[in-house]
């Protein structure tokens, strides 16, 4: 049994790890974390999850996969499509490809506990994904979560999302919907299209300084990645999806919409996994399952 990206960071989580480990006594369960030694840091009553993680450091194995590369940053030998833009008519140009020029419909997608959400989009044919336009305020400015998010990227294989900015210090709530939303496309293999007022690389300036986020090599890819307008310009925390069913509990301290699953000390490493993310889904094999 195999565990990507292992981390926990609400109850639901602890639960299911609890889970696991009672369950694997006739067979191997292999995980990856990048927080092995702060699972369930700052949550409530953590100290009764403290002998867990012994039990887990006493019967596993732990490897050190040490290394400065991120896979997804590396684009070496792939073919690669523009998914951020500042250049208002390049950006209108890719949305007009992908809809065979066909102007967009209003469209309801259902959410769960009876909601909805209203989207622009384009229908090749019934039965298919869409292709989804909506603005940066609709969608994360607004009281939207992850089940609205989960939703989108079931609905839809493509979302264009125009209205993105550089980001405040006091809006961590829309840093928090934002880098929901990319790991949520991640997951459902959706991918997300940016029009933004400033490149990638200074969309969370400041929040973290993306020399202190990504180091020289990677801002200055993504300062490439951006596609920018004439004259130049200045990139699923509290979320576990079970089927359809989230489990919404955080079982933090003091947490808070803004202060992401694992608090804001997490901030740094779940922009940094968002950007890498966005720049994966710039490449055409993206989304293309073996």
């Amino acid at each position: 049994m195999s565990r990507e990206d292992s981390q926990s960071s609400n109850n639901p989580d602890c639960f299911l790890l609890h889970f696991d480990q009672s369950h694997s006594q006739n067979f191997p369960l292999i995980s990856n974390t990048d927080a092995a030694c702060a699972q369930y840091e700052k949550g409530l009553n953590r100290p009764l999850f403290l002998p867990f993680i012994k039990e887990l450091q006493r019967r596993c194995e732990i490897w050190n996969l040490e290394g400065d590369l991120d896979y997804r940053m590396d684009d070496s030998g792939q073919e690669r499509e523009p998914v951020f833009y500042t250049n208002q008519e390049q950006f209108d140009n890719s949305l007009r490809n992908a809809t065979d020029g066909i102007s967009l419909k209003e469209l309801t997608i259902p959410v769960m506990m009876n909601r909805q959400l209203h989207v622009q989009a384009y229908i090749q044919k019934p039965g298919s994904k869409i292709i989804a336009s909506t603005t940066f305020a609709a969608i994360c400015e607004a009281n939207l979560g992850s089940s609205d998010y989960h939703a989108l990227c079931k609905a839809a294989s493509t979302v264009y999302l125009t209205g993105l900015r550089r980001f405040k210090e006091d809006e961590l709530d829309f840093i928090r919907r934002f880098i929901t939303l990319i790991d949520l496309a991640y997951e459902a293999k959706t991918r997300i299209i940016c029009l933004s007022s400033v490149p990638l690389d200074e969309v969370f300036q400041s929040i973290v300084p993306a020399q202190e986020l990504l180091g020289d090599a990677v801002q200055e890819r993504l300062e490439e990645m951006s596609v920018r307008g004439q004259g130049g310009s200045s990139s699923s925390m509290m979320s576990t999806f079970i089927g359809e069913t989230e489990w919404s509990a955080t079982g933090l301290k003091k947490a808070s919409l803004a202060s992401g699953g694992a608090g804001e000390t997490d901030a740094k490493f779940a922009i940094g996994r968002a950007v890498s993310r966005l720049f994966e889904m710039g490449s055409k094999s993206y989304g293309v399952r073996d």
